[in-house]
């Protein structure tokens, strides 16, 4: 829906071309989904999605979206292959000739703006959804790793075309802090949004029925607390909880962050957990689990906690940025202190004994929802935005 107070872009009689770039076409399909509806519908925008082609590009292409294929390969360290991805979205931004581009992930930000610069495009987006290890992590590595990077990183967001989108406060001010991105070119704009009509519950919460099933919805590494959620299973099932944990989430399989195989064993082999890997559409599991857990270590904005809220869940998370962005302790759900299983424990056996009060705060969560996180509301901002780079960028070419 288009918002009124949104003044028109166009100037010229046609219509602004945009670009959204990422660096896997699952990532705009599932989380950008209703940016692209709004923008493609706009009379103002012509838009343009750039991605490689994985499974889900011929999706968007099918439902007819305007998609062009990077030559980026999401796990690939050659240098070799990381310079020609480089040169490969020069190329399409030369011949797209967008006014703007908006870059989510990473790695589309550091190649998009290199490109945009290279290609005369003078007003570019980078969507910050995250910090890693490198920015957040207090070991020496992490210490040398940010000393090494944090040129390229003030390449991208010092850049005078760029602008930073930050999806939490903590992040933002830890990358202001660093200096690495000046305070004037960032502004806050709360996630993708999500359709609240999609994710809305079919009856009220009542009581919880044996077993309580507990939802842990995220990719199996280690930073996302699956560690902390299975101890502390154990500790209500030795307690004598009937419980039943549903995991629903792939397995990262190499590197730091992956769980060892006698973790995996150990689900595979206990008969009150339920692994359902990836799973498209959430829905009907938030409907049909009673609470969800997710002790992770740190989040740009979860998106999960905000679907789960606007389905009425009872949620348990940590007090970590991205989380507590959305949850606000005792009144719309729970939080406890990161890589704590003891915390885990206690809250997880407190909204089984209190059931009435949990359901309250599922009620309280959608109602925050309803309120910040409605895509509607997130593509309003977004769409401002978009006004306000590209005023500031057709100035500076005018000055030139």
């Amino acid at each position: 829906m288009k918002d009124s107070n949104i003044e028109p872009l166009r100037n010229d009689g046609h219509a602004k071309k945009i670009i959204l770039t990422a660096n896997t076409g699952w990532y705009l399909y599932n989380f950008r989904k209703s940016l692209i509806k709004e923008l493609n519908s706009d009379i103002d925008f012509r838009l343009v999605l750039v991605a490689p082609d994985d499974e889900y590009a011929p999706r968007l292409r099918s439902e007819g979206y305007d998609v062009r294929g990077w030559a980026l390969s999401a796990k690939s360290i050659n240098p070799f292959l990381e310079i020609s991805a480089i040169f490969d979205l020069i190329n399409i931004y030369r011949s797209e000739r967008p006014v703007l581009v908006h870059h989510f992930t990473i790695k589309a930000c550091i190649y998009g703006t290199i490109a945009a610069k290279l290609a005369r495009v003078y007003a570019v987006v980078n969507a910050v959804t995250g910090l890693g290890h490198i920015f957040v992590g207090k070991k020496k590595r992490h210490f040398f790793i940010r000393h090494i990077v944090r040129p390229i990183y003030l390449l991208v967001f010092r850049a005078r075309r760029s602008s930073a989108v930050f999806q939490n406060y903590d992040d933002q001010e830890k990358l202001v802090s660093l200096g690495v991105v000046d305070y004037t070119q960032t502004c806050m704009i709360a996630g993708s949004g999500i359709d609240i009509d999609h994710f809305s519950p079919e009856s009220q919460r009542s009581r919880y029925a044996e077993p309580v099933r507990l939802l842990f919805p995220s990719r199996l590494m280690v930073e996302k607390g699956i560690i902390e959620f299975l101890d502390a299973c154990k500790l209500l099932w030795k307690d004598g909880y009937k419980i039943q944990a549903y995991i629903a989430g792939t397995r990262k399989t190499a590197g730091r962050s992956a769980i060892k195989d006698h973790v995996v064993e150990y689900m595979s082999k206990n008969e009150n957990i339920r692994f359902l890997g990836f799973v498209e559409d959430m829905r009907q599991l938030y409907q049909e689990s009673d609470i969800l857990v997710l002790p992770s270590w740190r989040e740009g904005l979860s998106r999960v906690l905000i679907e789960a809220s606007s389905m009425e869940m009872p949620i348990i998370t940590s007090d970590v940025p991205g989380c507590r962005d959305i949850v606000e302790h005792g009144y719309n759900g729970m939080l406890v202190p990161v890589r704590d299983t003891h915390a885990l424990y206690l809250a997880i056996k407190f909204y089984i004994a209190n059931s009435e009060l949990s359901f309250e705060y599922g009620r309280r969560a959608r109602a925050n929802v309803l309120k910040c996180f409605r895509d509607v509301l997130i593509n309003r901002q977004t769409l401002s935005r978009y006004k306000a780079v590209i005023t500031s960028s057709e100035a500076r070419k005018a000055d030139r």
